[in-house]
């Protein structure tokens, strides 16, 4: 690993630290470097706030004159909720600048490199760029397509079942369940099915300090989650998607408890997921967790909806309950790309098969 690939993956992992706060934003980090050392460094802490390269270049002040600013994402060039990144970093006099991977905003997409270099600065880009773009998979596919990143989510018991006789014990082990927490804090919207919502009446919230809650999408093609349900509770917002088979009177009673209502379009008596993520992408939801059952994870895959799939198999064998072997014709659909331990569960990721 060379001197630009060493401080590009310092970065990366700067970066990181803004994982649980900073969607619909990217994660960025940044850092300024001279004669091989590190002078500042920073990364974008959450939404709103001052980007990674602004706060890098504060913190190194007058020493950046002729120094090297590294960013893993491209700098933006356009006010938003905080001015142009390379108007401070053409202020700061530095010399040049090395990216991890092209912003595919259409705001910037390689606007701001073409600034930078209009002003004589020298850049160097795709420093470690399947990482850096790794880093915001769900920024990337969000921008592209205008549609949400979609992760679909599994417990999996050691002999394929995906629940217990009672639906209130824990498949998964107690540090698998906090780092689901944290996931969930990374996405802006959890969604699972009506089925899910009425057995289980999770709260599908983030028990993390500090956290942010996810919105919580409910797909009810007929809206027959009970308002007492704990999903239409204060601690985040909610909308229930259905179609045009939910009564007119039930979707007013959602409204008045302060829910949202999507109608969807219908698809083989459901709603139509196509739609549904078509519709999220409007709303500026880049992102999505699907925690639902069996059948919601089928009805994903089925329609090809699946950027990624998360399987937590707990070592337990329960030998009663829901079946997720059911669902092996979806995964012939997936490959798995990485597999790792969280205690003693394994948690396998999968993704589509080019």
């Amino acid at each position: 690993m060379n001197e630009d690939e060493k401080f590009m993956q310092k970065c990366i992992e700067l970066a990181k630290k803004g994982r649980l706060h900073v969607s619909p934003n990217p994660m960025v980090g940044a850092l300024v470097a001279k004669n091989g050392k590190i002078i500042a460094q920073g990364f974008h802490g959450f939404f709103g706030s001052p980007h990674a390269e602004a706060i890098a270049l504060k913190k190194a002040g007058k020493k950046a004159r002729g120094a090297t600013l590294y960013a893993s994402l491209e700098p933006c060039c356009h006010f938003g909720k905080q001015p142009p990144c390379t108007d401070a970093i053409i202020r700061a006099k530095i010399k040049k600048t090395v990216v991890g991977a092209i912003d595919p905003n259409p705001l910037v997409l390689g606007k701001g490199i073409k600034e930078l270099q209009k002003h004589g600065i020298k850049t160097v880009t795709g420093v470690l760029e399947k990482e850096s773009q790794e880093l915001n998979e769900k920024f990337f596919k969000f921008k592209k397509t205008k549609k949400p990143f979609v992760l679909v989510k599994n417990a999996v018991s050691l002999d394929g079942k995906i629940s217990f006789e009672n639906p209130r014990k824990k498949i998964s082990g107690t540090k698998s369940i906090k780092k689901m927490h944290e996931l969930r804090s990374e996405f802006d919207a959890i969604l699972v099915g009506a089925n899910t919502a009425m057995a289980d009446d999770p709260l599908l919230t983030s028990r993390i300090s500090g956290a942010r809650n996810p919105l919580r999408v409910i797909v009810d093609s007929k809206a027959k989650v009970p308002l007492d349900a704990r999903v239409f509770g204060k601690e985040a917002g909610t909308i229930v998607v259905c179609t045009k088979k939910a009564s007119a009177k039930k979707i007013r009673q959602i409204n008045e408890k302060g829910a949202g209502v999507i109608v969807a379009k219908e698809k083989n008596g459901q709603v139509d997921l196509k739609n549904l993520a078509e519709q999220l992408g409007k709303m500026g939801i880049s992102s999505v967790l699907v925690e639902g059952g069996a059948k919601i994870t089928a009805s994903f895959l089925k329609e090809n909806l699946a950027d990624k799939m998360m399987l937590i198999v707990s070592p337990l064998i329960i030998g009663s309950g829901k079946d997720f072997l059911a669902q092996k014709k979806m995964l012939d659909k997936m490959r798995i790309k990485k597999i790792g331990f969280v205690g003693k569960d394994a948690w396998v990721t999968l993704c589509p098969r080019s």
